[in-house]
């Protein structure tokens, strides 16, 4: 039995034939089968959340001070050597 083009467009026709008779009824089936995957999204995603326990951090968190001097020293030099660049003159190049 070999597949041809035409065999192919004459059994879309007809399932489309089909499809067009039963609308109403794959428009339910359709429905259904919506409702059945927004129904396992929503339980997946917002009940299960809901039921499950938080882990929460134990350990508390640490503030390291130096490191943020350090950081916000750093920060301030590139924002003085960014500042001193309006007041530097160039040459001119032509």
């Amino acid at each position: 039995m070999k597949i041809t083009i035409s065999k192919i467009k004459k059994a879309s026709k007809h399932f489309f034939e089909i499809l067009a008779r039963k609308i109403i009824l794959f428009l339910l089936f359709a429905l259904l089968i919506d409702l059945f995957i927004g129904a396992f999204v929503f339980y997946r995603y917002s009940f299960l959340v809901q039921k499950k326990e938080v882990k929460s951090a134990e350990s508390a968190l640490i503030f390291r001070e130096k490191l943020l001097s350090e950081i916000l020293k750093k920060l301030k030099k590139r924002e003085e050597r960014f500042e001193g660049t309006e007041f530097k003159v160039y040459p001119d190049v032509f």
